[in-house]
């Protein structure tokens, strides 16, 4: 016999706000649709989940630039939970999306006093001056977080991407060596890592292709990897190349040329496109939780 699928729409938007929680994704517009469905009208029915859904509206409101949507689902956890330093943090994201950055620095600094080894207000406080496009204080701030929290590789992430902008490729490379430590199957990470030592020069095109080549093995449909490998190979080919060099060029070279000309024969409209592509298998540059908030990047749109 046939069965009717009897799932309430209630029901079904608190499933779909609890699988993007689960799987940690940031689909802020969604969220917010889902939201506004289910609060403040079947708050009851929620229970005590309904603060959860609060906080995670409030999250994409913050992504979405809807202050106002914003101020109202934090009045209504700043209403259930005065004293949580974690509604503060909350209040000190809202100041961020206003512009009032000396504001939301105020409201990390008390957390911070109140709970010295609060990540969450520490790294706040590093998207505060990033949003300020104060990038040198902001290096500084991530640099004395990483000292204590040494394993935040989402703070390791920032503050690469802060030395790029800042033109400090050693350093900006020492973060990457961290980050391929730290998830050594992440293609990403291997892409970035080989494409800053090939900018460093001649004297890093060796390693350069090695991290090249590890990119291609983790997502062999990279065009952007197998150009950056292509590039590298040319390099150390040279008539001053190393036998070593000679050897390991002279096998990967055929192997490269064919399959950038397989990824051109089967997408020849759109190999520029996919040679901009820093995603890919293994992992891309990192996403953000539409409930977390812990990240480093400045609040809004």
């Amino acid at each position: 016999p046939l069965h009717r699928n009897n799932t309430s729409p209630m029901q079904k938007a608190r499933d779909q706000l609890r699988v993007l929680r689960e799987k940690k994704e940031r689909r802020s517009d969604e969220v917010v649709k889902l939201c506004l469905e289910l609060l403040p009208a079947h708050q009851a029915a929620l229970g005590d989940e309904a603060w959860t859904v609060y906080e995670q509206g409030f999250m994409a409101a913050l992504d979405c630039g809807l202050e106002g949507l914003a101020q109202t689902y934090l009045a209504k956890l700043t209403g259930k939970f005065p004293r949580s330093l974690r509604v503060s943090a909350l209040q000190g994201m809202l100041f961020e999306l206003m512009g009032r950055f000396d504001d939301a620095k105020s409201v990390y600094d008390t957390i911070i006093k109140t709970e010295e080894t609060n990540q969450l207000a520490w790294k706040r406080k590093s998207a505060v001056l990033i949003g300020q496009g104060r990038h040198e204080e902001a290096i500084k701030q991530l640099t004395k977080y990483l000292e204590t929290f040494m394993t935040d590789y989402e703070a390791w992430q920032q503050l690469f991407e802060l030395y790029l902008e800042e033109n400090e490729f050693e350093k900006a490379a020492f973060c990457l060596e961290e980050l391929v430590l730290s998830n050594p199957y992440n293609f990403w990470y291997h892409l970035k890592y080989a494409e800053v030592l090939y900018t460093m020069g001649a004297a890093h095109y060796s390693t350069a292709r090695r991290y090249f080549a590890m990119a291609v093995k983790l997502n062999p449909s990279s065009a952007r990897a197998l150009f950056g490998l292509h590039l590298a190979i040319q390099r150390t080919s040279g008539s001053k190349a190393s036998k070593k060099d000679a050897a390991s060029t002279a096998a990967l070279e055929p192997f490269v040329r064919s399959a950038l000309e397989s990824l051109y024969d089967s997408h020849p409209y759109n190999i520029m496109d996919r040679l901009g592509q820093s995603g890919g298998a293994g992992g891309g540059g990192g996403s953000g939780s539409s409930g977390g908030g812990g990240g480093v990047r400045p609040v809004g749109p």
